[in-house]
């Protein structure tokens, strides 16, 4: 008896499974895995851009504008202080209200450009499956940069967003197909002013 118990069991187990996966997310298989020490090396870099930022000694500061996106600006920014040289794509955005400015800028550091351009990619090859339950991609940079893809289990329906700060109110747009296009090859234009300044 015990034995039929848990040969149904396994049985109705399988099934929910196999009911369950009946839509398979779709990824670039040329993705290549993540170290830790490759994050922990962008960590490095941010903390010492935002560091010399802040170390009370004189900076200078060349932007580049690159272009806009909605109301997110982008540029690039070569900084210049004592003997450090550091290049890096901004988002600048007003989080404020009707009656205040307030700026949010996020650095995207060169190094980080290829992992999130591979996240866009991801997210464009899923935004037209249909999926039954609720999905969720989403990619933060090391400045807290977000891009943001759901799906709340209605066919293919796919809402998705940037945020300059995941974390703050006002910092976020939506985005079309062609805006997340016109995101990716301003990320590709930063990414060359870069290469040309260096």
């Amino acid at each position: 008896m015990k034995r039929l118990g848990l040969t149904l069991s396994m049985s109705v187990f399988a099934i929910c499974c196999f009911i369950s996966c009946k839509t398979n997310p779709q990824s670039n298989s040329e993705v290549a895995p993540v170290s830790v020490g490759q994050i922990d090396t962008l960590a490095q870099k941010l903390h010492q851009l935002d560091s010399t930022l802040n170390s009370g000694q004189l900076v200078h500061l060349d932007i580049y504008k690159i272009g806009k996106l909605k109301s997110i600006e982008i540029t690039v920014q070569s900084l210049q202080a004592a003997d450090k040289s550091l290049c890096y794509i901004n988002l600048r955005k007003d989080c404020g209200n009707d009656y205040y400015y307030s700026w949010e800028d996020a650095k995207l550091l060169n190094d980080e450009c290829s992992y999130l351009l591979e996240a866009i990619e991801t997210i464009k090859s899923n935004s037209a499956r249909t999926t039954d339950h609720e999905e969720r991609y989403a990619y933060i940079t090391k400045d807290d940069i977000r891009i943001f893809s759901s799906n709340d289990g209605s066919g293919n329906n796919w809402k998705t967003s940037l945020s300059v700060d995941y974390r703050k109110e006002r910092s976020e747009i939506t985005l079309s197909e062609t805006d997340v296009e016109t995101f990716k090859s301003l990320i590709k234009q930063g990414q060359q002013k870069i290469s040309e300044l260096n």
